[in-house]
C-alpha cells in the first residue's frame, strides 16, 4: 500500500485539503463518519473513522470539528505522525507570501469584525478577502491577490503548530463557549491564544487588557487602549451613536489590525462604518409588527452573546432561548443578566433540546414559559409582547437540536415573523 496522507473529516476544509494535495499528487484516505457516501462522489478511498489507522500513514489533515481525543488523533501523536489543519497546510504554500495575512479571533464577534476589516480595506483600494471558519477555506484563495482576513475558530487553533505567518491578530474576547468540545473553560481559553504561534510578531497581537495580562505576559496592545483613544469619534459623529457597543468595539479592533498593515484616516474609517452591512443574524432587526420590534440574533450561541443583546435592544425584553447546551450553566446566565440588565427582561420563552434546564434556571428571577419549538415560542411570544417591546431571539444554545445551522434557524424565525405580519395584513 502506497503512503497516503489521511483525510480526517471531510467537510469543507477536509474536501478542500484533499483537493490541494490531490493536485500536488500526494496519495489520499479520506476517513469520515459517512464513508459509503463520502466515497461516491472522491476520487480516493475512504473508510470509517473509527477504523484502526492503517501502518502506511505519513500524516494526517484534521478537520476543525475532529477533537483532539480522537482515537486516530491519539494514535497519530503515539506513532509521531504530524497533524496539521487546512489552515496549516495554507501557510505552508509560499504564495500566501505575496500579500499580508491578518487573524482574528474570539469567542463572539469574529464575522462581525473579519468582514468589516475585508470592508475597510477594500473600501482603500486595496484587494482583501474574508477567509477561514467564516466559510471560504484559505487554501481555495491561494492565487487570489489580496490581503488575507482570517478568521480563526478555537477548533482550528487548538492544535496550533509554529506557522509565523501572520503580520497580526486579534482575541477579541473570550467567555464561555464550546465546553462541551474543549472540557474545560481554560483548555478552551488555551486554544483560542494558541493564535499567538501563527504571528511573526508577537508585539502585534491585540487583545483585552485583561487577556494578555494572563495569557501573554504582557506582550502585545490592548484592545481596551485603542477602543478608548477611539471613543472620541463615537461621541463626535451623529451616524456612528446608532451603533451597537460592541460593535464598535469589533470596528475598532478591525481598525487596529488594518493599520498594521495600510494607513486609514479616521474619516475614511468612518465612512467604512456608515457603508458596512453586518452579517445576517447578529442583532438583525427583522420587523416592527403591531408596535412590537422582532430582532434576530440567532448566531447568539453563548451566553456573553445574549447579555450584550438584551443590554443593546429598545424596550423591555420577550427573550426566546434554547437549542442544544454547548456545556455552559444556565444558572451563570441568570446572575449575570440580573447584574447587567436588571429587570429589562419581562418574560423568558424557552424552547428546545435544552428548554427544561433554561425553565429551572430562570424560573426562580424570571417570568417563563415552556415551549417544544421556535414556532411555538414566535406564536407565543406573539401573544405576550405589548407596544414597545422587543421580541428577541438569543438562544444561548447550539442550533442542532432542531436546525440544520444558527442562519436556518435564524431564516425560520425570520419566515415566522413575517409571517405575522402577513396575517395581520
Amino acid at each position: 500500500m502506497k503512503k497516503s496522507v489521511v483525510i480526517l473529516g471531510l467537510g469543507v476544509s477536509g474536501l478542500s485539503a484533499a483537493k490541494y494535495l490531490d493536485e500536488k499528487g500526494v496519495p489520499l484516505l479520506g476517513m469520515d463518519r459517512e464513508p459509503v457516501l463520502k466515497s461516491i462522489r472522491l476520487r480516493f478511498p475512504v473508510i470509517s473513522d473509527k477504523a484502526a489507522l492503517p501502518e502506511a500513514v505519513v500524516g494526517i489533515v484534521r478537520s476543525p470539528g475532529i477533537p483532539c481525543d480522537h482515537p486516530v488523533i491519539l494514535e497519530a501523536k503515539n506513532r509521531g505522525l504530524p497533524v496539521v489543519t487546512e489552515l496549516e497546510l495554507a501557510f505552508g504554500d509560499a504564495r500566501l507570501n505575496k500579500y499580508p495575512c491578518i487573524g482574528v479571533t474570539g469567542s463572539n464577534g469574529k464575522t462581525t469584525t473579519v468582514e468589516f476589516l475585508s470592508h475597510l480595506i477594500n473600501s482603500q483600494g486595496i484587494p482583501a478577502l474574508a477567509v477561514g471558519n467564516i466559510g471560504l477555506p484559505l487554501l481555495d484563495t491561494l492565487d487570489a491577490p489580496g490581503i488575507r482576513v482570517i478568521e480563526i475558530s478555537s477548533f482550528q487553533s487548538v492544535m496550533a503548530l509554529e506557522f509565523p505567518i501572520l503580520s497580526s491578530a486579534a482575541v477579541l474576547n473570550i467567555s464561555s463557549n464550546h465546553i462541551d468540545y474543549h472540557g474545560s473553560m481554560e483548555d478552551y481559553s488555551v486554544a483560542k491564544c494558541r493564535i499567538v504561534r501563527y504571528l511573526k510578531n508577537r508585539e502585534n497581537l491585540f487583545a483585552e487588557g485583561h487577556i494578555i495580562a494572563k495569557k501573554f505576559d504582557g506582550v502585545g496592545i490592548s484592545l481596551c487602549n485603542h477602543y478608548g483613544k477611539m471613543q472620541f469619534l463615537w461621541d463626535k459623529e451623529d451616524a456612528l451613536k446608532s451603533v451597537y457597543s460592541h460593535d464598535r468595539r469589533n470596528y475598532c479592533a478591525a481598525l487596529a489590525l488594518a493599520r498594521t498593515v495600510i494607513d486609514v484616516s479616521d474619516e475614511e474609517f468612518v465612512s467604512a462604518v456608515q457603508t458596512f452591512r453586518k452579517p445576517a443574524h447578529r442583532l438583525e432587526f427583522v420587523a416592527n409588527v403591531s408596535g412590537v420590534c422582532y430582532v434576530n440574533d440567532s448566531k447568539a450561541t453563548t451566553f456573553d452573546s445574549v447579555i450584550k443583546a438584551v443590554s443593546s435592544v429598545q424596550g423591555e425584553v420577550i427573550l426566546l432561548l434554547g437549542g442544544r447546551n454547548k456545556g455552559g450553566d444556565f444558572s451563570f446566565l441568570v446572575s449575570q443578566l440580573l447584574e447587567e440588565v436588571g429587570n429589562k427582561i419581562r418574560k423568558v420563552i424557552t424552547f428546545g433540546e435544552s428548554r427544561g434546564e433554561i425553565l429551572i434556571a430562570f424560573s426562580r428571577w424570571y417570568e417563563t414559559s415552556e415551549v417544544e419549538s421556535l414556532e411555538a415560542a414566535v406564536e407565543l411570544a406573539k401573544g405576550e409582547a405589548i407596544v414597545g417591546d422587543t421580541v428577541l431571539l438569543s438562544p444561548g444554545c447550539a442550533s442542532f437540536d432542531q436546525f440544520a445551522s444558527f442562519e436556518h434557524r435564524g431564516d425560520v424565525f425570520k419566515r415566522l415573523v413575517h409571517g405575522l405580519r402577513e396575517s395581520l395584513l
